[in-house]
């Protein structure tokens, strides 16, 4: 599989957040998280937020730090 790593962008929201909910529904007591807290977190210019993209363009992993 071949991965392409970008900036990610506040439209990209919907998608980080399933895949943040795919992963945690697993995990009894996890963060809960909006569609809202993820355009804040993408809207903060200091924060680094990239998202990984499969072949198909669909974004199977994020990464976020402030």
């Amino acid at each position: 599989m071949e991965v392409t790593v970008r900036q990610a962008r506040r439209e990209d929201a919907q998608q980080m957040l399933q895949v943040y909910s795919n992963f945690t529904k697993q995990f009894v007591g996890s963060a809960s998280r909006t569609l809202k807290s993820f355009k804040r977190m993408l809207r903060k210019k200091e924060n680094i937020n990239l998202v990984a993209l499969d072949n198909e363009k669909r974004i199977i992993g994020y990464v976020h730090a402030r």
